[in-house]
């Protein structure tokens, strides 16, 4: 199973709950991907194109129990579900990364990196008290990675939805352990980034909606309580 169907089919287990599942997939992929970088690196040029051709979109994971759309309360951090999805269109094309630009490898990275940061946020959420911890802080050092990786893209507005989802989350995760400073700290990447995003980006419309009520629900409130899962 190549990259992109394994990513679609992990996708389709978030939806379905089966996180854990997902989770194994998210990984193989990324290790697929590995190997292709490393046996396409002889071939690269250092003055690739910036041009990428992975076309990806957004899908609610929880779209079933209404959690995307439900209220949010000015103390409650309210979690990106959704996933990214590559394009099927990819999948008929060919599995191998190695003829791909170096910018289809950072955003096929990042994607796969966040999507496995979601399974073990929903995990943290969603499990035992034992676990809760455990697999919050794997999904924040995931988006912590997805972020360095976010960082090579140079398509500014694919790039965008990148750092939105990722520091969102990561502000969620915040708000469960009561960071309050590192809450307040997402909640201003979140601004800066909305700021410089555009107004006539159709694409990500819905999912900018979303990061904006979490600012100003949130930002500058002096006490963000633990978010309802």
């Amino acid at each position: 199973m190549n990259i992109f169907s394994l990513n679609c089919q992990a996708v389709g287990l978030l939806r379905e709950g089966q996180y854990n599942e997902a989770s194994a997939l998210f990984r193989a992929a990324l290790n697929q991907l590995l190997s292709h970088i490393v046996e396409g690196k002889q071939g690269l040029s250092s003055q690739g194109s910036h041009e990428g051709i992975v076309k990806f979109r957004s899908v609610a994971i929880r779209e079933s129990t209404g959690s995307s759309s439900k209220a949010l309360h000015y103390d409650a951090f309210s979690l990106y579900d959704r996933a990214f999805l590559l394009d099927e269109g990819m999948v008929a094309e060919g599995s191998s990364l190695a003829s791909l630009e170096q910018e289809d490898r950072n955003i096929t990275s990042a994607i796969l990196l966040y999507n496995l940061g979601l399974a073990y946020h929903l995990m943290g959420i969603g499990g035992t008290l034992s676990s809760h911890d455990h697999n919050l802080r794997k999904a924040l050092k995931l988006y912590k990675m997805m972020l360095d990786v976010a960082d090579h893209c140079h398509n500014d507005d694919d790039c965008k939805i990148f750092y939105l989802a990722a520091w969102n989350n990561m502000g969620h995760i915040y708000s469960q352990f009561c960071e309050e400073g590192q809450v307040q700290s997402c909640l201003d990447w979140l601004r800066s980034v909305l700021a410089v995003a555009s107004d006539n980006d159709e694409t990500w419309n819905e999912d900018y909606f979303h990061f904006t009520m979490n600012i100003l629900l949130l930002h500058g409130h002096s006490t963000v309580v633990a978010a309802a899962a």
